[in-house]
């Protein structure tokens, strides 16, 4: 179990800290999962499953839920929603573009490692 206490963002009209905990265990020797557990304001769970691919890379199958427990006033809602739905997506595009970044550069004349 990992416990997880991440930077407060602040959304404009409101500061969000998420916190969670997450059990990872392996469900056989090629798939992690991870589920929540104990309390928070965030909830994660997922699955990664690992594949050899015949040139010697690994392919990786990743699917994760969050969710996120944010209390507002009832007629904040419509007016936060598009704030919300904003920052989510830009860190989900952020990361992508992290991972992408981290990944050798190949040429299709160039070997595999």
């Amino acid at each position: 179990t990992i416990n997880f206490l991440l930077a407060a963002q602040n959304l404009g009209v409101l500061e969000f800290q998420a916190k969670y905990s997450c059990r990872y265990f392996f469900a056989d020797k090629n798939t992690l999962i991870w589920e929540p557990v104990g309390e928070g304001n965030t909830f994660q769970s997922g699955k990664a499953i690992f594949q050899s691919t015949p040139d010697g890379q690994t392919e990786i199958a990743y699917t994760e839920t969050v969710e996120m427990e944010i209390e507002l006033p009832a007629l904040m809602v419509p007016m936060l929603n598009p704030v919300f739905t904003h920052a989510v997506v830009s860190a989900i595009k952020n990361y992508l573009k992290l991972m992408i970044e981290s990944l050798p550069v190949r040429t299709i004349d160039s070997p595999a490692p």
